[in-house]
């Protein structure tokens, strides 16, 4: 008998009304209730339901401004089964029960939220994930990989469905409310509770770990919800959501609108950047180590008169130049970063600066199609908007002032989180061509302003990825499992991990290693352990790998994390 299904401490650290829930699921299930026909007795006669009875029990348990609207019984099954997702894993999901829930805070809301609960070696432990862009769909696939590693774990809609398919923002204040914190704090809520009446004790430990916009949920829980989790992951991060779409994207769908560079010159571009900087760091391996310190000269690409193939020309180079620096205001404010260099080339399967910044005439790039959906739908409410009425400085104050207390996760000041015991990791690739690096450098920088170095240093870790692309993949070591503890827990070699070590053991984060797979969906797809093509050393900022001078340069020891 699971120690876990006993109401005995786990009802004195559970609310009464759960408790009894709990106790009249026990008991009826040892008399055969007939009002419960579902809650069957084990085969060895304990009288303990069985774990399938307990899940389909749960569609009885009440819920605050929502209802459980479904609790079934999932068998061992290939993930295929349950999700059209190809980038799921491919291993078997275990048994578990997957639970439904339906939200109404508010009388305009629709929050679909899924909970699901192993059978066998639950670890204790609750995670939650997060969702990219603007959200719309559950993301199984990561819950899939958390299953697999034995948590618990829940994920949101966030209250509507996928851009493209519905227009749900204008004239619903509600709903972008829920997008932007409501909906994964609830997920939250209604996940441990579940948790905590299916097993009979609450989770021991609760981690949130995503990224992009799921990395702005991770900090929008830490700065509103700093009880919700004890540590929590934010992998490139869309913190400031008003300076991601309307001062780094919109500023660049307003030069390359004036001045185009078709993506087919991503490559030229790259190949010039890798030519001039990727020694600066002691070793030519395609990858620029520390992208600030590539004083890199775009001039370099413009046409002569002897050149007219394969260049730019002038208008295009100041162009390049003017989306690498920062956006800044007409007194120098800062209202967003601009884009680092080395993320240029695509690495399949990922895109660099061609698909997500460049476009081409016959397809708008990725950052366009974000920042003109936001702009007619969230700021505007204007399905005419067009680039022409875009205003830099006047765009970004109406965003913040309309939009930034719902959607901006950027406030420096996470001392509640850090005072409730919360660890907080932060991750960037310094080659992102979606969400700028420097924004991560500049959030941390700002919490170190606002709290200290110090207080800063006891509770958040950043880590900037060299050669990384948007959440993975890219010329540089990517692969570090930053979702689910891998157990036996490997800390250096794992940053869930680590995590899951600085919560639970007090050990705080040092270097971790990184690694390039040789299979990279098959990394991708949470599959354990990677098979490496080469290694990395990812550095808690500020400091920076740095090559020893000695050594293999594919394996991480041959580096050293310095200023």
């Amino acid at each position: 008998m699971n120690k876990r299904f006993l109401p005995s401490d786990g009802c004195r650290r559970m609310n009464l009304r759960d408790a009894i829930f709990l106790s009249i699921l026990l008991c009826s299930a040892c008399t055969d209730d007939p009002v419960n026909p579902n809650l069957e007795a084990d085969d060895n006669d304990t009288g303990t339901p069985t774990f399938s009875a307990r899940c389909s029990a749960l569609t009885d348990l009440a819920l605050e401004a929502g209802k459980i609207v479904a609790a079934n019984w999932t068998e061992e099954s290939p993930f295929s089964d349950l999700s059209d997702d190809p980038n799921g894993p491919t291993t078997p999901i275990p048994a578990h029960c997957t639970v439904r829930a339906k939200m109404t805070p508010t009388s305009n809301s629709d929050i679909n939220i899924e909970i699901w609960l192993p059978a066998d070696g639950w670890n204790g432990r609750f995670l939650g994930v997060g969702n990219g862009g603007y959200a719309g769909d559950l993301n199984v696939s990561h819950m899939a990989i958390a299953l697999q590693r034995g948590y618990a774990t829940a994920t949101t809609d966030t209250g509507h469905g996928l851009v493209g398919t519905e227009v749900w923002v204008p004239g619903n204040p509600e709903k972008v409310e829920d997008y932007g914190h409501r909906a994964i704090h609830l997920a939250a809520v209604v996940g441990k509770r579940l948790v905590a009446v299916f097993y009979g004790s609450p989770p021991e430990y609760s981690y949130f770990s995503s990224c992009s916009n799921g990395g702005r949920q991770a900090l929008m829980e830490a700065v509103r919800y700093p009880d919700d989790y004890d540590g929590i992951i934010a992998g490139a991060p869309a913190a400031d959501l008003n300076g991601l779409l309307i001062a780094s994207m919109g500023r660049n769908a307003e030069i390359l609108h004036d001045t185009p560079i078709d993506q087919s010159m991503a490559v030229l571009i790259s190949d010039a950047v890798i030519k001039q900087c990727d020694v600066n760091d002691g070793v030519a391996d395609g990858v620029i180590a520390s992208p600030p310190a590539c004083d890199f000269d775009a001039s370099s690409l413009a046409c002569t008169t002897d050149k007219q193939q394969n260049c730019l020309t002038p208008a295009q180079v100041e162009a390049l130049t003017e989306i690498r620096a920062p956006r800044l205001d007409s007194e120098g404010r800062y209202l967003g970063a601009g884009f680092s260099v080395g993320g240029e080339s695509s690495i399949p399967p990922s895109g660099g600066w061609g698909p997500w910044i460049l476009g081409s005439r016959e397809a708008p790039s990725i950052q366009w199609s974000f920042f003109h959906r936001y702009m007619q739908d969230f700021l505007m409410e204007n399905p005419d908007w067009s680039i022409e009425d875009f205003d830099l400085e006047r765009d970004i104050a109406h965003g913040r002032s309309k939009l930034g207390a719902v959607l901006d996760a950027n406030d420096p000041n996470l001392s509640a989180f850090a005072e409730s015991g919360g660890k907080l990791i932060i991750w960037h690739g310094w080659s992102d061509a979606a969400i700028p690096a420097r924004s991560s450098i500049h959030l941390f920088e700002s919490m170190i302003d606002e709290m200290g170095d110090q207080a800063v240093g006891d509770f958040a870790r950043l880590y900037m990825a060299p050669g990384v692309h948007h959440c993975a993949f890219g010329p540089g070591p990517w692969s570090f499992n930053p979702l689910a503890a891998v157990h036996p827990l490997e800390p250096r070699r794992d940053m869930a991990a680590t995590m899951e070590r600085w919560v639970e053991n007090g050990v705080a984060p040092a270097e971790l290693i990184a690694v390039l797979p040789k299979d990279p969906m098959a990394a991708f797809r949470g599959d354990y352990p990677v098979e490496a093509e080469k290694e990395g050393l990812l550095c808690p900022y500020p400091e920076e790998a740095h090559y020893a001078g000695a050594g293999d340069p594919a394996l991480a020891d041959s580096y050293e994390c310095r200023n």
